[in-house]
């Protein structure tokens, strides 16, 4: 049925005659979502590709060049890609998309905010419907990492909020209706084909979604243990316990105290699988579970970085995830 679901994301575009906007996005996850509204009406530009790091990145003059010829932005956000925000400052608010601060989007705190020697303790007000972004500003960031929440030097705050928000299904179905909102308004010519097409991939998630609550079912008692604070949207959604993380947020190497209570934690909880983190040194994971009998499940991402670029990207990466948690689930039973 699983196949049968993501084919379903690359039958689904609908053509029309005239040309679509030229849209640019930050990162192939945030470009998936985006080119199952255009469908066959073309591609949406991503100006990273998976192997860069979403959030410590530079833009090179090309891309630079790129960002400034596209008749929109659409991204996630300055929580999440930093680099963006000076460049996406100078389009101004009529031309980009910043999903993360789009009304109606569930927003979750990091679980440990303000732990460790870290200060995550800023304000969330999770209404961004009627917030300026653009007066924001965030600082540098470790791989899948978020130091945006941070307070920096230039005194402003992003607050505590996780920007990983397209791991919660929602999510991702109320932005393919925004997004195919936003076309329409850019593009009216062809707004009926992006309102179809965005129908048809909220259909697709949802049946996706349904498939995969019913395989974490035997995930629901067991709580893992991940790199870093990355996945509880995944975990909120589907019902699974939260996951133990060996680091905060900002995934920020752990003091050996950290790793000394998240030792504890990890012997005072139900946890039997633990999970290394692509791009990170599987050596703290390692560390913090030794001994202590977990299963070791392989490498997670919550950007889907070994995944191929495309429209199926964000359909793949909830079903990969959703497979390497229940398959070590599984298996300790």
């Amino acid at each position: 049925m699983r196949a049968h679901i993501l084919l379903g994301l690359a039958l689904f575009p609908l053509s029309a005659a005239a040309e679509p906007p030229r849209i640019v996005t930050d990162m192939p996850v945030t470009a998936s979502l985006v080119t199952q509204v255009l469908g066959d009406l073309g591609n949406a530009e991503s100006l990273l590709d998976q192997s860069s790091d979403p959030h410590d990145f530079q833009l090179r003059p090309s891309q630079a060049q790129a960002l400034q010829e596209a008749e929109l932005l659409i991204w996630m956000g300055p929580e999440m890609t930093v680099w963006l925000e000076d460049a996406a400052s100078q389009l101004g608010a009529d031309h980009q998309m910043q999903l993360l601060h789009q009304p109606g989007t569930v927003l979750r705190e990091y679980a440990e905010a303000g732990a460790d020697d870290h200060d995550h303790a800023a304000e969330d007000e999770h209404d961004h419907g009627d917030h300026d972004h653009e007066e924001e500003a965030t600082g540098d960031h470790d791989d899948h990492s978020d130091h945006a929440n941070e307070t920096h030097g230039d005194g402003h705050d992003h607050g505590a909020f996780d920007p990983h928000a397209w791991l919660d299904p929602d999510n991702g179905a109320l932005w393919l209706g925004l997004i195919a909102e936003r076309l329409a308004e850019a593009d009216p010519d062809n707004a009926g084909t992006y309102r179809a097409n965005a129908a048809v991939a909220t259909e697709v998630l949802s049946a996706l979604d349904t498939q995969l609550q019913q395989e974490l079912a035997p995930a629901r008692a067991l709580p893992f243990v991940s790199f870093h604070d990355a996945y509880g949207y995944f975990t909120d959604h589907f019902g699974l316990p939260e996951a133990v993380t060996v680091a905060i947020g900002d995934a920020s190497a752990p003091s050996a105290a950290r790793l000394q209570e998240v030792r504890a934690r990890i012997e005072a909880s139900s946890a039997r699988c633990a999970f290394t983190e692509v791009g990170h040194s599987p050596r703290m994971i390692a560390t913090a579970v030794e001994g202590l009998g977990l299963i070791m499940g392989g490498e997670i991402s919550p950007t889907g970085v070994d995944i191929e670029e495309g429209s199926m990207l964000y359909g793949e990466l909830l079903t990969q995830l959703a497979g390497q948690v229940s398959a070590c689930a599984v298996a300790t039973e």
